[in-house]
């Protein structure tokens, strides 16, 4: 339950203050946490496929911002991404 509070507050993106101190993010709006779980140290979170969107710098933004924020937790020590059934290596292309 508090990795998905996490991801779900990445994905709601910073407020109005963060962006007038110069906050963004690299996730597309309208994305969303379909699903994550945690067995034996490996966070596997599957996102919509709004997540997609994007050229190569942007992937990668995306790829460390979601890694970043569930290795945060002392049980996660790897983060597997996947969007509508395929491996961010598939859905998470420039």
């Amino acid at each position: 339950a508090t990795a998905h509070a996490a991801l779900s507050q990445l994905l709601a993106g910073p407020d109005t203050t963060d962006i007038a101190n110069g906050f963004g993010t690299s996730i597309p709006q309208l994305t969303t946490v379909k699903s994550i779980t945690i067995e034996d140290g490996v966070a596997t979170a599957e996102f919509s496929n709004v997540i997609e969107t994007g050229g190569s710098c942007r992937v990668a933004s995306i790829r460390a911002q979601i890694e970043s924020t569930l290795k945060q937790f002392p049980t996660v020590t790897t983060v597997v991404i996947r969007s509508e059934g395929r491996t961010a290596e598939e859905s998470l292309q420039p």
